[in-house]
């Protein structure tokens, strides 16, 4: 289901790093829009392969705040 709930919340914050890890490219791509709107910039986005055979993949994502 992704982290919306949460993501909306840090969206607001003045932090000024997210490093986010989804189990799910789609709603990894729905919360990183959430931070993108909000005024984040996606600085890094890595696709990551845990599970060898399947078609199944993570994503690490780096956010950043704008200044």
């Amino acid at each position: 289901a992704g982290a919306k709930e949460q993501v909306l919340q840090l969206a607001d914050t003045n932090i000024p790093k997210i490093i986010m890890v989804s189990c799910s490219p789609k709603t990894g791509a729905r919360d990183i829009k959430i931070l993108t709107d909000a005024g984040w910039n996606l600085t890094e986005i890595t696709p990551v392969d845990q599970f060898t055979y399947s078609n199944h993949i993570e994503i690490v994502a780096v956010l950043e705040k704008n200044t």
